[in-house]
């Protein structure tokens, strides 16, 4: 092809293409083109490139040319020329002046190759200097030396020495265990030292202490461990530099502040930090708790450390500031947040750390802890998660963004992030105040001015509920509760039951019972109680949302005196006078005895079993009749209570007025001569129908019905399904059989005794409180044996173990038969230690 012939101003040619934007086939100029059709070819052009030259003109020293696209726009490189007893002037195009001016840094625009000439001013020299005689300041020469002011230096190795406010030293040695209120600067601080002034190029070796806290460090190297205060200028940092107390307890006084212009590279970083300046490829402690500012950032590559010194290790972007604005961070939000942005997260091997007392993994549970301990939220909020972030809670001068990391999967089933509230801790209230929030998928984001603690719950009473059945059955040892399961909030029920306790609500841990898994209505025997004491009680319910209480009731137990319990026997004295106050138990195993009762007297003839007699010291008019079940209850006005079964033979009682006798004979109530329809439900009249209350006797003051003395002549018992019974054994060997379901209280047996169990002896499980041993089966039956009594024997439904305590030993004895012939294999099963609580 033809030479290239056309031009272009401060362009240069640059060959010829099919399409004129250059994206077509492309020929160089004078190359051979075969003839295949018409085409038509393009000019391309490249825009030239000029260069600006700098001349010292005079001066010395060198300049790196400048060179730019035609028309385009740049900034003089600052003028680096010097010469003796000139000032820089400027540029000129021409080396004496005349040409066009610039000034230093000015913008210039490419047209052509240029060379500037620095333009000069003369300046007459200074007059020499006379340089002063140096005087040596004075030295620190021994230890434990004081310095109250002035500057002195340091070349040696001394230890104690004290350096008060105002005075300076300038250090070129080792001080150890210093006390500084003044300034240090250079040289080597060692091993337990106090700074309350400045320390500035000051070198920290390992195994130094600095409890820094009312102290300020410029431009170190730390191989120590650093305790509070304020970081300025860079720090070399190798070690530690912890926003606790030299015993690692988290405390608002020794919070580290890194303060602007700040940059610490390296090294571990733990405890309360509030971050101005730059954290640079630092381990960061599972304690930790950032603060950062305005200016305040981390960067490089950044180690999470957990409690048994597993590193996490996140690489940061280069072109990444992170945060990118006022936050408070702990490792836990900065692991999540590497992960949403996807940065490169690796896990290291185990490693030694640098300090103990790192609280929790953070790489195996998605929750942050401290040392510091949350403040007690409320017993009606669920706690989910909480962070302290200082235990001082102080206030900032504006608010900070808070990150909360949560984890859907370790919710409970009953609770979404749409349950949330986030309430933020007011130390010097001590409260809880509930804080506006935004959910940023699995991260709670709040704004507060509020530094301390953050604590994410939900109401647990939307959740789960439960309530308290009133009391009944009150003994001087025991009495009935429960309660019903109204919600469960679709979580698992773990524990439920009531607790009780001198002091209004009780909980979990003053007195319980444990009814198991489950919802649903349930029954609950408090046991051990104390005579003649008034008792609060609650149902609770412990499910994956927490623990929560029912309404409470109060009861006040009876005496409990042992001699209110009586046994009419044959030979008991035919007329008996109960006395006003009492709480008594009567069992009449013969006929024809007399009883008069007192007025006040608490009185239950429920196991009479022949005709008795009973007088009341009051009026039939005193007195009202409740029914419950089998049962008849009369109340007087005075606070006598009388039990009666209406299914027992013939008795009679005799009200003081003399008109009103009221005899209970199989099943029927009498009135005088008349009979009184009482059971099984409505009634016609005692002397005043409004006397008759046909009610639930749950309300009722309680007297003692599950009682039982065994004496020499007593016959052979059997304790029925669903009874709760205390029996007393006064001599003798007596026989007692016990149904599958019953409660039976045998502490108090005196003697020797055969007790038979209507159940597998594999159905019990066998543990001790103290000196009592108890068995429960999984049928509901209870039994109740003191380990020190004398001989007992317990023989089960399959005959082929015989439960023999004896003297603090318990005795499995297994009978074999071996050839018609019967052995028994006796073995000491365990012998039970004292101060077990299961």
């Amino acid at each position: 092809m033809t030479s290239n012939a056309f031009t272009r101003t401060n362009y240069t040619f640059n060959g010829w293409n099919t399409a004129a934007d250059g994206s077509g086939t492309p020929y160089a100029d004078e190359e051979e083109y075969i003839f295949v059709e018409n085409i038509t070819l393009y000019a391309q052009w490249i825009i030239n490139i000029y260069t600006i030259t700098f001349d010292s003109n005079g001066g010395t020293g060198t300049m790196i040319p400048q060179s730019g696209d035609y028309n385009s726009t740049t900034v003089l490189n600052s003028n680096s020329f010097t010469r003796t007893n000139y000032t820089f002037n400027g540029w000129n195009t021409a080396a004496n002046g005349s040409g066009i001016s610039y000034a230093n840094k000015a913008d210039y625009t490419f047209t052509a190759d240029i060379t500037l000439y620095a333009q000069w001013l003369y300046v007459s020299p200074p007059p020499p200097v006379v340089i002063p005689p140096v005087i040596a300041p004075p030295a620190i020469n021994n230890d434990t030396q004081v310095i109250t002011s002035g500057t002195v230096t340091n070349n040696g190795e001394h230890e104690d020495v004290t350096v008060g406010t105002g005075a300076t030293v300038t250090n070129s040695g080792t001080l150890t265990d210093l006390n500084n209120s003044g300034t240090i600067n250079g040289g080597v601080v060692a091993g337990d030292s106090v700074n309350n002034g400045v320390m500035e190029n000051v070198t920290f070796p390992q195994d130094t202490l600095l409890d820094n806290a009312g102290g300020i460090i410029g431009n170190a190297d730390n191989s120590g461990e650093v305790f509070g205060g304020t970081i300025e200028g860079t720090v070399t940092n190798t070690g530690v530099i912890a926003g606790t107390s030299p015993d690692g307890t988290i405390d608002a006084s020794y919070t580290v502040t890194i303060s602007e212009s700040a940059v610490i590279s390296g090294g571990e970083v733990a405890g309360a930090v509030v971050n101005n300046g730059v954290l640079e490829s630092v381990t960061i402690s599972s304690n930790s708790v950032i603060s950062f500012g305005n200016s305040g950032h981390l960067t490089g590559t950044i180690t999470i450390v957990d409690d048994e010194g597993v590193g996490c290790v996140i690489t940061i972007p280069p072109h990444v500031v992170y945060p990118s604005h006022p936050m408070i961070l702990t490792p836990v939000s900065i692991i999540n947040y590497a992960n949403e942005q996807a940065w490169d997260i690796n896990i290291e091997e185990k490693k030694s750390d640098v300090r103990s007392g790192v609280q929790v993994s953070l790489l195996e549970k998605n929750r942050f802890e401290t040392s510091a301990t949350l403040p007690q939220v409320p017993s009606y909020y669920y706690l989910i998660d909480g962070v302290v972030f200082s235990e001082a809670g102080s206030k900032s001068s504006q608010e900070i963004d808070m990150i909360i990391p949560f984890d859907p999967e370790n919710l409970p089933g009953a609770i979404d992030s749409s349950d949330f509230i986030v309430l933020v801790y007011d130390y010097e209230l001590q409260t809880w105040t509930a804080n506006e929030y935004i959910l940023d998928g699995n991260n709670v984001k709040l704004k507060t001015d509020f530094l301390s603690a953050v604590a994410i719950v939900a109401e647990a009473e939307d959740l789960i509920s439960i309530t308290t059945d009133q009391v009944s059955g009150i003994t001087h040892i025991s009495a009935t509760s429960g309660g019903t399961v109204i919600s469960e909030g679709g979580s698992t029920i773990m524990a439920k039951g009531v607790c009780w306790s001198t002091s209004s609500n009780p909980e979990m841990d003053d007195n319980k019972t444990d009814e198991g898994e489950g919802d649903g209505k349930f029954k609950s025997i408090m046991t051990k109680l104390s005579p003649n004491t008034k008792y609060y009680v609650r149902a609770y319910l412990t499910s994956e949302l927490g623990t929560i209480y029912g309404n409470e009731y109060s009861f006040t137990t009876g005496t409990g005196l042992f001699d209110s319990y009586l046994t009419l026997t044959d030979s008991t004295l035919s007329a008996l006078t109960i006395p006003t106050d009492a709480n008594m138990n009567m069992f009449g195993v013969s006929v024809g005895k007399s009883i008069k009762i007192k007025k006040g007297a608490r009185v239950s003839c429920n196991y009479f079993v022949a005709n008795n007699k009973v007088v009341l010291e009051e009026s039939s008019s005193q007195f009202k009749v409740y029914r419950s079940g089998a049962t008849v209850y009369f109340v007087g006005i005075m606070g006598t209570v009388i039990k009666v079964p209406a299914s027992s033979t013939a008795q009679v009682i005799y009200f003081s007025d003399g008109r009103a006798d009221l005899s209970i004979y199989d099943k029927k109530v009498i009135l005088g001569e008349q009979e009184i329809n009482l059971l099984p439900s409505a009634i016609a009249a005692l002397n005043n129908s409004e006397n008759y209350v046909d009610t639930d006797i749950s309300q009722m003051p309680s007297v003692i019905d599950s009682y039982l003395i065994l004496t020499d002549s007593s016959p052979a018992f059997t304790i029925p399904y669903g009874a709760y019974t205390q029996v007393f054994g006064s001599s003798g060997i007596n026989t007692l059989s016990i149904e599958e379901g019953a409660k039976v209280d045998c502490k108090n047996f005196a003697g020797a005794n055969v007790v038979n169990i209507d159940e597998l002896f594999a159905a019990f499980d066998i543990f001790r409180i103290d000196t009592t041993i108890y068995f429960e089966s999984q049928n509901g039956t209870y039994i109740e044996i003191p380990a020190t009594t004398a001989f007992q024997t317990l023989n089960f439904q399959d005959n082929s173990y015989i439960l023999a305590i004896v003297d603090d030993q318990i005795m499995l004895i297994k009978m074999i038969i071996d050839n018609d012939q019967r052995r028994y294999d006796a073995k000491n099963i365990f012998i039970i230690p004292h101060n077990m609580t299961n």
